[in-house]
């Protein structure tokens, strides 16, 4: 069985629209509850965002 990575590119859209809502929710929580925490975790799941956008160009054309 072949396996390519040209099949996971639907995956990495789909991963990348998680990341990006779960991003935005936690920067919501953190700013309503005034919890740094929230700030934090949303930085650190936009950032993956964009590393999963920078490998699907990069490596998935």
């Amino acid at each position: 069985m072949q396996f390519s990575l040209n099949n996971l590119k639907p995956y990495a859209e789909t991963m990348r629209a998680w990341l990006v809502n779960l991003s935005v929710a936690s920067m919501a929580v953190g700013l309503f509850n005034g919890v740094l925490l929230g700030w934090f975790i949303g930085g650190v799941l936009l950032i993956s965002a964009f590393a999963v956008v920078y490998l699907r160009e990069r490596y998935m054309k």
